[in-house]
């Protein structure tokens, strides 16, 4: 099922950063994603909730180009990439930050930062790399480090900085909050505000309903594949109903 929240947020000056109509994906001959209708603004936060097997990992990846679409179309400014590489999506402003955060091992984390630069052209790619220090300036002390030795909030906040190296128009989020302290997932909810405040479009996948809808200015809940839409007033999320009659959860 699907519900869609809007916060008291003015919606001037945005517009349609990526459209899906129709979107059917999966894996073999297993359909995963039926018809799905999704639209993220610019400088919008869009969360795609539910449990685990709903969906959404598979959504993030279609969007990528890491799963091709069986059927639908994906627009990206108005320009359709759902025949696109992952590589050309990149390219394009599409960054994907898959759960778990994979590290790359035996980099440091400037290396893995400088990996996330690759189509970034190489006389820019040191004022990129300036940029999302000035972003993350905690990170300057990590840069020597193997990233993968770091704390699971410290690689989180990595792997969100080498995603926008690209630097991107898109930003997809898989499951940002999994295992992370509370005080942490703060964190990266912060760094999440602030790349919809710079104008980027955030699709945010993401169990954790209650952190996710204290930011989100639109959330849907992927049920079996399938996304079906209500309105809500503008205001406050009520999240205990959402969690509840719609994921099941108990508080």
């Amino acid at each position: 099922m699907f519900i869609r929240l809007t916060q008291a947020m003015s919606t001037a000056g945005r517009s349609i950063a990526i459209q899906i109509d129709g979107l059917v994906a999966g894996y073999g001959g297993a359909t995963i994603l039926r018809d799905i209708q999704l639209s993220v603004e610019h400088r919008q936060i869009v969360a795609v909730l539910g449990r685990n097997g709903a969906g959404k990992t598979t959504l993030l990846r279609c969007l990528s180009g890491l799963v091709p679409a069986r059927a639908g179309s994906i627009h990206l400014d108005g320009t359709d990439i759902t025949g696109w590489s992952p590589s050309r999506r990149v390219a394009g402003g599409v960054a994907h930050v898959p759960e778990g955060r994979r590290m790359i091992a035996g980099l440091t984390v400037r290396e893995n930062l400088l990996v996330g630069g690759y189509v970034t052209p190489r006389k820019q790619r040191a004022a990129r790399f300036a940029e999302v220090l000035e972003l993350f300036p905690v990170m300057r002390d990590w840069l020597g480090r193997d990233a993968s030795n770091l704390s699971g909030g410290q690689q989180q906040l990595v792997a969100a900085a080498r995603a926008l190296m690209s630097p991107p128009k898109v930003l997809l989020l898989d499951e940002p909050l999994t295992g992370l302290a509370p005080s942490v997932a703060y964190d990266v909810l912060d760094a999440i505000t602030l790349f919809r405040d710079q104008g980027r479009a955030v699709l945010l996948v993401e169990q954790n309903a209650h952190m996710a809808l204290e930011i989100a200015d639109t959330a849907h809940v992927l049920d079996r594949g399938h996304i079906t839409e209500q309105t809500r007033e503008a205001g406050r999320v009520q999240v205990e109903e959402i969690e509840r009659g719609y994921l099941g959860l108990q508080r």
